[in-house]
């Protein structure tokens, strides 16, 4: 499969357009799960023949996806990940 080649002014000004004004943590939080969401659901490697395949896939979700969609909601308490990260040291650490 093969993709556009953009010039570095135009990858430049494709990523501003998609950027916010504040890039926070939490934000790209919400883009990373957006685009793993998609992955699962629509798109996998090697499942388009072509750009205007895999275009055509994308916008379907999108629209789909639109239908019902509902804010991200973050369920995991401050605690609750605290005591993931520690299991987790101990784990690495041995102790």
């Amino acid at each position: 499969m093969r993709f556009p080649t953009l010039t570095t002014a135009e990858a430049t000004e494709l990523i501003e357009s998609l950027l916010p004004d504040r890039t926070s943590a939490f934000w790209l939080n919400q883009v990373e799960r957006w685009f793993a969401l998609i992955s699962q659901r629509a798109i996998k490697r090697g499942s388009s023949d072509s750009v205007p395949h895999l275009v055509r896939t994308i916008k379907r979700f999108i629209d789909d996806y639109n239908e019902t969609a509902a804010p991200f909601v973050w369920v995991a308490t401050a605690d609750s990940i605290l005591q993931k990260i520690e299991r987790l040291s101990m784990r690495i650490s041995g102790t």
